[in-house]
């Protein structure tokens, strides 16, 4: 069994946290053309906030992975993408882009779908795992066995 350690922004983990109704969330990634192949369906996926926080905040289980472009990904998934609107996704996934997206266009994100999501508390969060590089920029796998 394997398990998946991503890393996601504070802002992505504190809007999900504050709905724990969303038990199936959207971990997109801002480049859709690397297909997720880390884990198989029901493998645990963990969430680690970016450094200097630095912390595994919660995780859910692998349910899937789909290249969507964002306005399908919103249609899809609405606010289980971690934001309050189609235009606030547009603008995150532009942030981490590093470029504004045109009006006009819709680029496609890598989506992996995790259900089963819970959320450490805000005051618990725990350490990194073993080998968890700072500079680690999407995440790392890890074998269970």
């Amino acid at each position: 069994m394997k398990a998946y350690v991503g890393v996601t922004d504070a802002g992505w983990h504190r809007y999900l946290a504050a709905r724990p109704s969303l038990s199936e969330v959207n971990f997109w990634r801002p480049g859709g053309s690397r297909e997720f192949r880390v884990l198989s369906v029901g493998e645990p996926f963990f969430f680690k906030t970016h450094y200097p926080h630095n912390r595994v905040v919660g995780g859910g289980f692998y349910s899937g992975f789909r290249a969507l472009r964002v306005s399908e990904a919103w249609e899809f998934f609405g606010e289980a993408n971690g934001v309050a609107s189609l235009e606030h996704m547009r603008q995150r996934v532009a942030r981490y882009r590093r470029g504004p997206i045109a009006p006009n266009e819709d680029p496609v994100i890598g989506c992996v779908f995790l259900r089963d999501v819970k959320y450490l508390p805000l005051d618990e969060p725990a350490e990194p795992p073993p080998g968890f590089a700072s500079n680690i920029v999407q995440g790392k796998g890890y074998d269970l066995e």
